[in-house]
């Protein structure tokens, strides 16, 4: 019996230890402005301690950067349920609300704030901002329904683009950017558009804007590879290869989607490492194993192939026929050394 509670007690050290590794890569990338990276290892570490005010703290604290302050509110909103009486944590939830418009709940939050910590450094600011809170209200309300209608143009560009309307894409795109010249998922699709349009120098214009401010976002990285590519510039494309090549861990979608594009390019043994990228991030996707399975197949690792592809009909779902079926279509019509594709459209992953 003591064994057993000395294993589950040795498991649970070793889980926390990993979940404070995580925390610590966090704020590595998100000191170094990677914020992307840095909300995945904060994912990771409140997978196995949801608990762990710091990490919904931090985890906040990336999502206000990236502009995304309804969901950096609820995570000030974790933090603060955890720790109720903490002075920073009724700061923090309590200016998220009044982002988001909540001026009373917000007003109470900081009104907290004050009375737990009269003396703080921010105190005398707060009682400034609670004075002006009227004025503040009509200024917030009218920033989230900016917002709001800049997201939903954005997710009408999103629909064009996966329809192949690039025109009216583009078009869409540009307004977002009009309103937030820096929103980065619009300046990225943008440059897709222009590729897909064979307008390589608008493309590289975009790919180049986001690699100024973020010079390893690994997207931006594998987008403007292919372009080169395309324009023959294979010096320039190895280049961004090897940049890929230095990534650390990002999230898990993204790995995906880098892969998927290293494929394309025929660099299969990159591409494997960020599909085990992806695999240790989520392991219950099933386009990770389709695709994964096809990286394995073109390195001539056809049994480990089949053994990814036999993950997915172990799954039981109705849904995942399609890509199995598409799987096994590879290995019928193909001989052993042929290349397998992937051919599924960028925009389905």
């Amino acid at each position: 019996m003591g064994t057993v509670e000395n294993k589950k007690m040795l498991d649970k050290k070793r889980l926390i230890q990993k979940a404070n590794e995580y925390y610590d890569s966090a704020i590595k990338a998100y000191e170094s402005k990677r914020y992307a990276t840095a909300k995945s290892y904060l994912n990771q570490c409140l997978k196995i301690n949801p608990e762990d005010h710091e990490a919904w703290t931090l985890l906040a604290s990336c999502l206000e950067k990236d502009a995304e302050l309804i969901k950096a509110t609820l995570a000030f909103k974790k933090a603060y349920e955890i720790k109720p009486d903490a002075p920073t944590y009724n700061y923090n939830y309590g200016l998220g609300l009044i982002w988001i418009g909540k001026f009373t709940e917000g007003t109470k939050c900081l009104k907290r704030f004050l009375e737990l910590a009269p003396s703080h450094k921010e105190a005398e600011k707060i009682r400034k901002l609670i004075k002006k809170m009227p004025g503040k209200l009509s200024e917030t309300k009218l920033s989230i329904e900016e917002e709001q209608k800049i997201r939903k143009v954005f997710d009408r560009a999103k629909k064009f683009l996966f329809e192949k309307n690039y025109l009216q894409a583009i078009k869409l795109y540009k307004m977002v950017l009009q309103n937030k010249v820096n929103h980065k998922g619009s300046i990225n699709d943008l440059g897709l558009c222009y590729s897909d349009l064979k307008d390589y120098g608008g493309a590289l214009e975009c790919f180049n804007k986001i690699l100024e401010k973020e010079p390893e976002d690994p997207l931006a990285l594998v987008n403007r590879a292919i372009v080169y590519r395309e324009l023959n510039l294979l010096d320039k494309m190895e280049a961004d290869i090897i940049l890929l090549s230095k990534q650390r861990p990002i999230f898990y979608r993204d790995c995906i989607r880098v892969a998927v594009q290293l494929g394309r390019l025929k660099k299969d043994k990159l591409a494997l490492r960020f599909f085990e990228m992806s695999y240790q991030k989520q392991k219950d996707d099933p386009e990770l194993y389709y695709y994964w399975g096809i990286a394995l197949a073109n390195t001539g690792k056809i049994e480990e192939a089949l053994q990814k592809w036999n993950v997915i009909s172990r799954m039981h779902s109705s849904r995942l026929e399609n890509y199995i079926c598409k799987a096994r279509e590879i290995l019928v019509a193909k001989r052993k050394h042929s290349r397998f594709e992937y051919i599924k459209d960028e925009e389905e992953i």
